[in-house]
């Protein structure tokens, strides 16, 4: 890439996404949470990489073989099942409202078989990640209109919008981490996004 340029990263969006979408206040950071789960005061990328695998399965609401599909995914190893299922159930305590949201939601994908309730669980899955993905594609698109309205009329700074970081080009604009936080805090009521700016190499 010629010239400058710098990304815009939206490092905790599919959890303020889902926290505005259940109605849940209370506040979690990854960090605090691998501090917890390996008793350390300062987690490595590993214990952080676990813990952000851990949280974003709990988080799109996956269960046993999925949690554990998931998790695999991101760590490139085996995860234990049991530490994931004990770790799951203690954010499901701690974070009652995005239970209870997804215990309604359930609620209206079990469909009358005859004589007896069947739960559709593909269409209960296919409606959740439909529903999270067209929320995290409206927070990308936020972020980016905001770059763009505090940029000159034909700069046109964003050249990738992804859904969790923006790639622009230019020197990024003072404070525009701030006004893209306000925006979206603007538009998500009550979420709590991080956006940090970094030069793009």
């Amino acid at each position: 890439m010629k010239g400058a340029h710098y990304r815009v990263s939206l490092t905790n969006v599919l959890q303020s996404v889902v926290f505005w979408l259940a109605g849940e206040r209370d506040k979690l950071d990854v960090r605090d949470l691998a501090c917890k789960w390996f008793g350390v005061c300062a987690p490595s990328q590993e214990q952080i990489t676990l813990a952000t695998a851990i949280l974003e399965g709990w988080l799109l609401n996956y269960e046993d073989w999925d949690l554990w599909q998931h998790v695999g995914s991101r760590i490139r190893r085996l995860p234990d099942n049991f530490v994931l299922e004990q770790r799951r159930e203690e954010l499901r305590k701690r974070f009652d409202a995005i239970d209870i949201f997804y215990r309604q939601l359930r609620a209206f994908f079990w469909k009358a078989v005859g004589t007896h309730q069947q739960f559709d669980a593909a269409g209960y899955r296919a409606f959740l990640e439909g529903t999270v993905s067209r929320l995290l594609d409206c927070v990308s698109h936020v972020a980016a209109l905001t770059v763009e309205e505090n940029s000159p009329p034909d700069a046109a700074p964003v050249i990738g919008r992804f859904k969790d970081w923006l790639l622009c080009q230019g020197k990024p604009k003072a404070n525009i981490a701030q006004r893209i936080q306000e925006r979206l805090s603007a538009v998500f009521t009550g979420a709590r996004f991080h956006v940090t700016i970094e030069e793009a190499q």
